[in-house]
């Protein structure tokens, strides 16, 4: 790890720190947890060439409708559901992150099955969480890795954009459901 790159992971963490521990009314963290979860959802689905616009997502994803939907629709609800397993399940967990976790990602916003044997994934996994790197350090490979060896049938870069968040969660850098750093990957 460079002396620069240091420097960054320190300045993340000192901002992790502050807003952890910056009170907001619940009212506000509401909006602000939402707002970033759906720039989270736009961006992601975006690099993704999900060709709607970020107010048919916004649709998608407030109005309670009964009509079916078609599959970019489809790809936004489930990418949110995706979301919600993360936060709900790796959010501080004990547990070291697993293929099978990652299997279930891609069962949620896919249909499509693991195209190499299961240890291979494991293996990819077990090798990250060996040493105990910062988890900025082990998202960012995961999210590189996932991407270059397109282990699904389906919905890879998808998966290559969430599999980092159960890393950031498990160890605690979810910064409260604030921040979407992938809006910056658009520019």
């Amino acid at each position: 790890i460079s002396p620069r790159l240091k420097e960054h992971l320190v300045k993340i963490e000192n901002l992790r720190r502050q807003i952890l521990l910056t009170p907001i009314p619940p009212s506000k963290e509401l909006r602000l947890r939402w707002e970033a979860t759906f720039s989270r959802t736009y961006s992601c689905l975006k690099l993704a060439d999900n060709p709607l616009k970020k107010q048919e997502m916004l649709k998608v994803l407030t109005e309670i409708a009964h009509r079916k939907m078609d599959s970019d629709q489809q790809d936004v609800v489930k990418f949110k559901s995706a979301l919600d397993y993360i936060s709900q399940n790796w959010l501080g967990a004990g547990t070291a992150v697993n293929a099978q976790a990652i299997i279930e990602l891609g069962r949620i916003i896919g249909s499509g099955g693991l195209r190499v044997p299961q240890a291979g994934l494991q293996y990819l996994l077990d090798y990250l969480q060996t040493r105990s790197e910062n988890p900025i350090i082990q998202a960012a490979i995961v999210n590189i890795e996932m991407e270059k060896m397109q282990l699904f049938e389906e919905k890879n870069r998808l998966i290559s954009f969430l599999a980092p968040l159960v890393f950031l969660y498990k160890h605690g850098y979810d910064f409260r459901g604030f921040i979407a750093f992938e809006t910056e990957w658009i520019e």
